[in-house]
């Protein structure tokens, strides 16, 4: 267990940042499986290695690539590392955060505690590293 009051949660901008890193990271994959799949199940494949990617490295480091490049790490709000399913509920929060014109991943910019819709349904935040 980590003491979460002494590290520094991350902002809007960082978080973005690895948000994008990664997304780029998962479009040359879902790219390449499309060119070697087709269509139907290359996309498949490539919403089954999305929610693989996110979820493992929650679950493992708390640092997706994205978040290893901006020194950010995702934990519970007791500092603590994600177990699958606070992960799993983080996830399906994120397309719940995104579809009011992602107002809910907006919300860490204008939060206190620097949480958006998703960290406050897993219980979860984004510390700096």
């Amino acid at each position: 267990m980590s003491d979460l009051a002494t590290m520094s949660k991350a902002g809007f901008m960082p978080r973005a940042v690895a948000s994008i890193i990664d997304a780029v990271i998962l479009l040359i994959i879902w790219i390449a499986l499309q060119m070697l799949l087709g269509n139907t199940l290359g996309l498949l494949l490539q919403l089954a290695v999305a929610i693989g990617y996110v979820l493992g490295f929650w679950t493992t480091t708390g640092q997706t690539p994205g978040h290893k490049a901006m020194g950010l790490r995702v934990v519970r709000t007791d500092g603590t590392r994600l177990d699958l399913s606070h992960a799993m509920l983080r996830y399906v929060g994120a397309i719940v955060a995104s579809i009011p014109f992602f107002l809910g991943f907006s919300w860490v910019a204008f939060n206190t505690g620097r949480q958006g819709w998703h960290d406050k349904l897993a219980d979860t935040c984004v510390v700096k590293v």
